[in-house]
């Protein structure tokens, strides 16, 4: 796949994994919860952080979970989060050390598929082959935990498979991701891509 596709393609599903997948309140609750027992102070700027990441405004969460933070230093969900605002508003060096040290601290799914994302996500045009296979390497591993296999990671587990080139990989897991999540346009336009890819790499080019 020639570089100006992979470009147009991880803008286009990013915006699609960002956007499109709903978070689950359920989960959010036991975060919560955790924090609650570690440093009850710091549950408000964490809820008010994780609002304003879902309204995309990143700015804004971030010294909300610099608070939080400080109140509760080794929070991995604040220490994946605030380095995924910071990557989101161009401060990668800073904000990759914290999604690295959350996977350091707990290899949970949402730390490793963070982490996944941030890779793909570099600032600095398309991300490298080493960055895709280590990206693809830490989202099986995700997948493989009782919790890992959401949406957003098979959605972004699809999108790796066809940036390598991983036809194979793409497939498989199509049927999940069409089954979980058959509604996302992120689903609708994979499936597309499977039946046809030629026509999806020239609509993808126009948008």
């Amino acid at each position: 796949m020639k570089t100006p596709v992979i470009l147009a393609l991880l803008c286009f599903t990013a915006h699609l994994f960002a956007a499109s997948v709903a978070r689950d309140l359920a989960v959010e609750a036991k975060i919560e919860q955790e924090l609650t027992a570690i440093a009850p102070a710091a549950v408000p700027p964490f809820r008010e952080a994780r609002i304003a990441i879902d309204q995309s405004h990143y700015e804004q969460a971030i010294p909300l979970l610099r608070q939080v933070l400080t109140l509760a230093p080794n929070f991995d969900p604040a220490m994946r989060r605030l380095g995924s605002a910071l990557i989101e508003t161009g401060h990668g060096d800073e904000g990759m050390p914290l999604v690295e040290a959350a996977v350091h601290l707990k290899r949970s799914s949402a730390n490793l598929a963070t982490l996944a994302f941030a890779l793909v996500r570099r600032p600095k045009g398309a991300p490298s082959h080493g960055d895709l296979v280590h990206a693809g390497e830490l989202l099986r591993e995700a997948r493989s935990l009782p919790d890992g296999r959401d949406a957003s990671d098979l959605m972004l587990s699809v999108q790796i498979a066809m940036m390598l080139q991983n036809y194979s990989e793409a497939r498989t897991l199509m049927p999940e991701l069409e089954r979980i999540a058959p509604n996302e346009a992120g689903t609708h336009f994979f499936a597309a891509y499977r039946r046809n890819p030629h026509h999806a790499r020239h609509r993808l080019m126009r948008l």
